[in-house]
C-alpha cells in the first residue's frame, strides 16, 4: 500500500517562529510544496513595520493604511488560492495570531488591529469553507515569540504586560511549533477545532 505524501505551505518561514515550524512539520513526515494540494497550510509572516511603536494621535491616514489594511490585505490574498489547494485534500488552514490581538497593546494600535482584523477574516473562513472539508484553526502566541532574539521592536509598548504562569519550555518557539505540527496531524488533527483560537503563551492571557 502507497501511502501518499502530506503537504504544507508555510508563509514566513524566514522568521524564527516560521522557520521552527517549517522544520517541525518536515520532521513530522511532510513535504514543503509551492505547488499543488495542500494538506496544511501556515500563516506566520510577520509585517516588521507594524511594530514600530506609535501614539494613537500620531497615526495618520497613510500610516494606518500601511499597518494595519496592508496586512489585513496580505493575510486576505495569501488565503484566496491556499483555499483551492486545501479543499482538494479537505486540508487545514493555521493562522497565528499573537494574543496582543486580543488584549491590544499602548503603541501597537495598528498591528493590534491587523492581527485581530486576520483572526477574525480566520473564523469567518472556518464557517465558510467548513462544508468543503477546510479546517481553519488560529494558534495565539505570546508577541516576543515572533521577534529575533534581541529584536527592539516592540518596546515602549506594553505588550508584554501580563506573565505567563508557566515556564518558557510551555510558550516559547518550540511549544507554539509543536501544537502547529499536532494540529497538522492526522486525524482528527484540528477538524474538532474549526475556527478556534488556541491560545500558547503559558496562561498569561487566559481568554475565555
Amino acid at each position: 500500500m502507497t501511502t501518499r505524501t502530506r503537504t504544507a505551505l508555510v508563509a514566513g518561514a524566514t522568521t524564527p517562529l516560521g522557520g521552527a515550524i517549517a522544520d517541525r512539520l518536515t520532521r513530522a513526515g511532510f513535504d514543503l510544496g509551492t505547488s499543488g494540494p495542500l494538506d496544511v497550510a501556515v500563516y506566520a509572516a510577520l509585517d516588521q513595520e507594524s511594530l514600530t511603536p506609535r501614539r494613537l494621535t500620531q497615526i495618520d491616514e497613510a500610516t494606518f493604511g500601511r499597518w494595519c489594511e496592508a496586512p489585513m490585505r496580505a493575510f486576505l490574498e495569501w488565503m484566496q488560492p491556499v483555499h483551492e489547494r486545501l479543499s482538494r485534500r479537505s486540508g487545514t488552514l493555521v493562522l497565528v495570531a499573537p494574543t496582543v490581538s486580543q488584549e491590544g497593546a499602548a503603541g501597537l494600535v495598528p498591528y493590534a488591529t491587523a492581527v485581530e482584523g486576520q483572526r477574525l477574516l480566520a473564523k469567518s473562513a472556518a464557517r465558510q469553507w467548513a462544508p468543503e472539508g477546510v479546517t481553519v484553526v488560529i494558534v495565539a502566541p505570546r508577541l516576543e515569540v515572533l521577534l529575533e532574539a534581541g529584536s527592539s521592536l516592540g518596546e515602549g509598548t506594553d505588550a508584554t504586560r501580563t506573565s505567563p504562569v508557566l515556564g518558557a519550555p510551555y510558550y516559547g518557539i518550540d511549544a507554539v511549533a509543536g501544537v502547529v505540527s499536532m494540529l497538522a496531524s492526522s486525524e482528527p488533527g484540528a477538524r474538532p477545532l474549526s475556527g478556534a483560537t488556541i491560545p500558547v503563551d503559558g496562561g498569561a492571557l487566559m481568554a475565555p
